[in-house]
């Protein structure tokens, strides 16, 4: 299904609402007498920036481009599945590759991260977590609760990106993953605390650097696998 960018033309470059996972637009339609008549347009596009080119702020346009399907919605940090054995690792990254987790970053807050060369996406392993009495990951307590080791992204340009802890989660006998999320903008540096705050939903956050960044929790949108109960 398409959608509506509301980003104004500059008659060069203009970003795109989705990342689109191909190395051209399908087709582009052109109108400049406010759609009495259409022709077929041509536009370039830049796959590290999602940016579509030579685009004409008189215009209107109609853009035909392959995004992918979101994998995660909006979920509540619930009891981790199997434990300490049910976490797994933090996830950061600012990379505009589709196989760097791009799609992962626009699955979660709808970003699409323009990361360019450079060590754009990593694994860190938790150095601290907290489970309260109900099997559920805590932000707050002794220690402060879930920390990691320092994001180690590189970016030649202006970017943000984001950092997520996957584990496992169990509902009636069905599993899926949860992702524990943040938002991270680069300004100097990341700005980043080294924390993850596992809440119901999705709420906001301010960083090192007083930028108000994105956090919350989100789960698969389908599970994906079943569990047997041992009697």
């Amino acid at each position: 299904m398409g959608s509506w960018n509301p980003k104004q033309p500059n008659g060069q470059e203009t970003p795109l609402e989705r990342k689109c996972v191909d190395s051209s637009m399908e087709s582009v339609l052109v109108t400049t007498n406010l759609g009495e008549s259409w022709s077929v347009g041509g536009t370039g596009l830049d796959t590290t920036l999602n940016e579509a080119s030579t685009i004409i702020g008189t215009n209107e346009y109609v853009m035909d481009y392959t995004a992918f399907a979101k994998q995660t919605k909006v979920a509540n940090n619930e009891p981790v599945f199997n434990g300490e054995a049910g976490l797994g690792s933090v996830t950061c990254t600012a990379s505009s590759k589709v196989l760097q987790g791009c799609l992962f970053a626009e699955g979660l807050i709808g970003q699409v991260n323009v990361g360019a060369a450079g060590w754009n996406n990593s694994e860190l392993p938790l150095t601290q977590f907290l489970f309260n009495l109900t099997g559920e990951l805590q932000s707050t307590g002794l220690g402060t609760g879930l920390k990691h080791g320092e994001v180690p992204l590189y970016l030649s340009n202006d970017s943000g990106g984001i950092k997520a802890l996957n584990y496992q989660v169990e509902s009636n006998q069905q599993v899926n993953i949860n992702y524990s999320y943040e938002e991270l903008i680069y300004d100097v540096d990341w700005g980043d605390d080294m924390k993850l705050r596992p809440i119901d939903g999705q709420t906001t956050n301010t960083d090192d650097n007083g930028n108000t960044v994105l956090c919350g929790t989100a789960t698969l949108a389908i599970p994906y696998g079943w569990v047997k109960n041992e009697v």
